[in-house]
């Protein structure tokens, strides 16, 4: 399977580094900066949606997160971690793990270390967005 990013880690030329100004942008800067989140209301999400839908996403990856020695947590571990510590990579992957389940509305499948929505363009029909 492969991947074009548009959100994460990336470069991008411009007046600014990294993506381009997005709610979704917006959402995940705040997970990556420990920074708290108001929760999903009926508009956010639907602005989210359409986001992925503008971006023509049709699968989503989650990890590893923080660098490439750091695993996925497992469920278990996000879980058991709840919301304590916002910076420790274990809530952040929650976090993410969260905001796609809720988006997609279904969850991953933990692949070799790494969440995988693979058909995330039926998630976003099934959630009233053609896709």
């Amino acid at each position: 399977m492969r991947f074009r990013m548009t959100e994460g880690m990336v470069f991008v030329p411009g007046p600014a580094f990294g993506a381009e100004p997005s709610v979704l942008r917006d959402q995940l800067r705040s997970i990556e900066h420990a920074a708290a989140n108001a929760p999903l209301d009926d508009a956010t999400r639907s602005a989210l949606r359409s986001v992925l839908r503008a971006d023509h996403v049709e699968a989503v990856a989650i990890g590893p997160y923080d660098d490439a020695s750091t695993s996925v947590p497992t469920p278990q571990e996000i879980a058991a971690a709840g919301s304590m510590d916002l910076g420790s990579p274990v809530v952040k992957a929650g976090r993410a793990v969260a905001l796609f389940s809720d988006l997609l509305g279904a969850p991953p499948r933990l692949v070799d270390g790494v969440y995988i929505w693979a058909d995330a363009a039926a998630g976003l029909r099934s959630s009233g967005i053609a896709g």
